[in-house]
């Protein structure tokens, strides 16, 4: 399956390459989620590490990658009005909207 390969990265064969460069929309932006106490490290890694390298990789394909992180997302005052889980759901609404691929990623440890 297509859309399978490419979620999975397998981007190497003709009729894969053609769909991805065929797509009108040419992001993939995805939602970031997990609890923010225990995976501090695991999304400091994967902001300064691997993201930069898929954005990099994506780019020799032509397609912006855009990874939204909550962490710094959501302000004081919307978190004192309880509208934290809103705009987490307002902004996967958006990802799975624009996304030509995955839209949210899930980080959980031990």
């Amino acid at each position: 399956d297509v859309d399978a390969a490419i979620l999975h990265g397998r981007l190497s064969s003709p009729a894969i390459r053609r769909k991805v460069t065929e797509e009108t929309t040419r992001t993939v932006r995805f939602l970031v989620s997990s609890t923010f106490t225990d995976t501090n490290e695991e999304r400091n890694m994967f902001l300064s590490d691997v993201l930069p390298y898929i954005q990099e990789y994506a780019r020799t394909l032509r397609i912006d990658v855009h990874m939204v992180e909550m962490r710094w997302g959501i302000r004081s005052e919307a978190s004192q009005s309880h509208e934290t889980s809103e705009i987490c759901m307002r902004e996967l609404s958006r990802a799975l909207r624009e996304s030509l691929a995955v839209a949210y990623v899930f980080l959980a440890t031990q």
